[in-house]
């Protein structure tokens, strides 16, 4: 467990596998898109002589490449091999802005950015003339190479059709990784490996990634990223999850925990919502009422939160108290129908943290709830043995210290967010 003094290994790869995965779940047409792409990157390189350092910056690029792409209607259109659209760029900026500031992660996200350029065209950002990175013209060549793939036929079958298709296109794309491309795609095995070797393979044998020491500064960082990751997909939900720690720390101290554990929970609570990047936007925003399939398919959040969080084993504690936040005492909670004294206290702080939350905060389209308000729901659900009847009483006591906590995290959240906005607004495509 991270801690002011302590350092733990991570192995970020296998962390960016489970996210890269999750949001690859948004629609049947992406399942594994990105661990295409990451392979077909792998090999492409492979094939141009980089060395296994240089290589490990691009595969992760490669894993993340689709990160600022929120919404599936916008997933969707990029499944066509003819990307020549203006805002087809939006999404490569977006992810850069979000990878950026994360050091493990900033080079990668230099690749990223420029993933949809065609070769040689003009880019302008930050105000300034860039060249665009070879890195990204592989990325570029793998990723319509991966969209191209018919997963239901027979691949050995497409591979003819594949070539010719890029070499149609081919002045989209750095020559030389072209002739890389076609060269590598006479072998066999590389479609076959494409479509079945697993990419953990790949960090482990091919590349020798190895685990990397994380100290609680860093580990800051790391939740920092997911926060925004989720956070900033869209305006309606911009700072709950900033807010949610922020509340769930400040019951904790109330309620006698040691400072490690609170800041355990800020985790929690800023990590809780992480499994939405599988949930596409359009139901995430939807300021009416879900119908009974959008709800369905929003359940699953939890379990995803606790699927991205497993490989980060000093998040372990963190994991469990995120992933458990709409769990309920009563057991009428999900996605474990979790009950009694088998739900612990940190899961029970979150899950009220969260509700307080999402009644007090402001969103686009309503003004948050008074805490007398907010005071009246939750005695109803403490009262309906739905959330924990220690806990409440805390939280009833120090409304307005709880609250000027959340207030204040949010509001600095707010500004963050609206300095992302700002940065994509001077360097986005406009359609």
């Amino acid at each position: 467990m991270p801690s002011q003094t302590s350092t733990d290994s991570v192995c970020l790869p296998d962390i960016l596998l489970s996210l890269s995965n999750a949001m690859d779940l948004m629609h049947p047409s992406f399942v594994k898109h990105h661990s295409y792409v990451a392979y077909i990157t792998y090999r492409i390189a492979d094939v141009l002589g980089y060395t296994q350092n240089s290589l490990k910056d691009l595969v992760l690029a490669a894993l993340l490449h689709d990160i600022g792409a929120f919404s599936e209607r916008e997933r969707l259109e990029l499944l066509s091999f003819d990307d020549n659209l203006p805002e087809v760029h939006n999404h490569s900026e977006i992810g850069y802005q979000l990878l950026k500031d994360f050091t493990p992660l900033a080079t990668a996200a230099h690749y990223i950015r420029f993933h949809h350029y065609t070769w040689n065209s003009p880019i302008i950002k930050d105000g300034q003339n860039i060249v665009m990175p070879v890195e990204s013209s592989i990325i570029h060549l793998a990723d319509r190479v991966a969209v191209s793939i018919t997963k239901d036929k027979n691949i050995l079958r497409q591979a003819s059709e594949i070539r010719k298709l890029v070499s149609a296109n081919k002045l989209n794309f750095d020559p030389k990784v072209v002739n890389a491309f076609i060269y590598v795609s006479f072998n066999e095995e590389f479609w076959f490996n494409t479509l079945h070797e697993p990419i953990s393979s790949v960090f482990c044998s091919g590349l020798g990634f190895e685990s990397i020491t994380f100290d609680s500064t860093e580990f800051d960082a790391l939740v920092r990223l997911f926060r925004r990751i989720i956070d900033f997909r869209n305006a309606f939900t911009a700072i709950h999850s900033s807010g949610v720690g922020a509340t769930a720390s400040a019951i904790a101290k109330l309620a006698g925990f040691d400072s490690l554990s609170a800041r355990v929970l800020k985790y929690a609570g800023q990590l809780h919502d992480l499994g939405k990047i599988a949930i596409p936007v359009e139901i995430i925003q939807k300021p009416t009422r879900l119908t009974p399939s959008e709800h369905s398919l929003l359940r699953i959040h939890p379990y995803h939160t606790s699927h991205i969080l497993s490989p980060i084993k000093p998040l372990s504690q963190v994991r469990i108290w995120a992933s458990q936040h709409h769990e309920r005492i009563d057991g009428s909670g999900y996605p474990w129908h979790i009950s009694g004294s088998s739900l612990s206290t940190g899961s029970r702080i979150i899950a009220i943290a969260d509700i307080f939350t999402a009644l007090t905060e402001n969103r686009p389209y309503r003004h948050g709830s008074s805490l007398k308000q907010a005071l009246k729901i939750l005695n109803n659900m403490m009262q309906e043995a739905s959330i924990d009847p220690d806990l409440c009483p805390i939280l009833f006591d120090n409304m307005e210290e709880v609250d000027y906590a959340r207030s204040q995290t949010q509001t600095a959240a707010l500004r963050e967010y609206q300095a992302f906005n700002d940065q994509l607004l001077a360097n986005i495509v406009k359609s």
